[in-house]
């Protein structure tokens, strides 16, 4: 199938750098038309969509719902943020690969300052690894 993606933004109309994938459809005659978006009208239609006041309360719901489930999860992340506020306990680099920008990872709740510090991608895939080894 022959694909057309628009090097411009559907929605300003300018040629740009960075443009995300939008919506797709084929046309009649098999041809697959690729909308892309500038990363400011995507912002602009993300917001759009979640004021409508249907969505506002679906996100909610589904915050609340995931506080509720994963109780020790919330309250782990929120002493460690108050330790680093405080300056009680500080961001250090990746203890795989050494990037400066981290993320905090708890292997276990009850014991919220005691994290091991990973940048993303390494972060990813530790839990990746660790879903390989259940399944």
């Amino acid at each position: 199938m022959k694909e057309i993606i628009k090097d411009y933004c559907s929605v300003c109309k300018l040629k740009k750098d960075y443009l995300t994938r939008g919506s797709n459809y084929i046309r009649y005659d098999g041809v697959k038309i690729v909308y892309s978006l500038c990363s400011e009208c995507n912002i602009a239609q993300i917001k759009k969509y979640r004021e409508k006041p249907k969505q506002k309360q679906k996100i909610q719901n589904a915050l609340y719902l995931d506080k509720k489930k994963n109780k020790k999860h919330h309250l782990a992340r929120w002493r460690l943020h108050s330790a680093i506020k405080k300056g009680a306990i500080t961001r250090d680099p990746c203890e795989v690969c050494g990037e400066v920008k981290t993320e905090a990872h708890h292997e276990d709740y009850d014991k919220p300052l005691d994290v091991t510090w990973l940048c993303r991608r390494c972060h990813c895939a530790f839990h990746r690894k660790k879903k390989e080894k259940l399944n």
